[in-house]
């Protein structure tokens, strides 16, 4: 096998309500398309509930997951896990304004400026931080 066989298919995030996440993760960030076969039951991880696969313009895909047989808890961090999405774009001003507009995220959250990037680092929807960079031009 090559490095090269190895691609990301998907992240998967826990959510409390997948048609709520849905929607802002529509809002924010443009993730309009439900793909097949939309929302199922979930089967495979042992876990009840309802799951979906979502999809943007740039093919990022996430899959959102509804657990149903235990509270929605944010998860404790004793063993390896995600720590953030992050996401990279060329106007991240605009995209800064784009969420302000809509609230979903504090005013005195700002883009800092790294030099090599900038970036605006918040917590979005169920608690999902939420990392967006701009790479900068030499």
């Amino acid at each position: 096998m090559r490095k090269t066989d190895i691609k990301l298919d998907h992240i998967a995030v826990q959510v409390k309500d997948i048609d709520i996440a849905f929607e802002w993760l529509n809002k924010a960030f443009g993730f309009n398309q439900i793909l097949p076969p939309g929302k199922v039951e979930m089967k495979a991880s042992g876990k009840n509930g309802q799951r979906c696969c979502i999809t943007n313009q740039s093919g990022i895909v996430l899959e959102l997951e509804q657990i149903s047989n235990k509270p929605f808890e944010m998860p404790e961090n004793t063993k390896a896990a995600i720590s953030h999405i992050s996401f990279k774009t060329t106007n991240l001003k605009g995209l800064h304004k784009h969420l302000l507009k809509l609230g979903y995220i504090d005013p005195a959250i700002e883009i800092r400026d790294m030099k090599v990037v900038h970036i605006l680092y918040f917590t979005g929807i169920d608690g999902v931080e939420i990392e967006i960079i701009e790479y900068q031009n030499k």
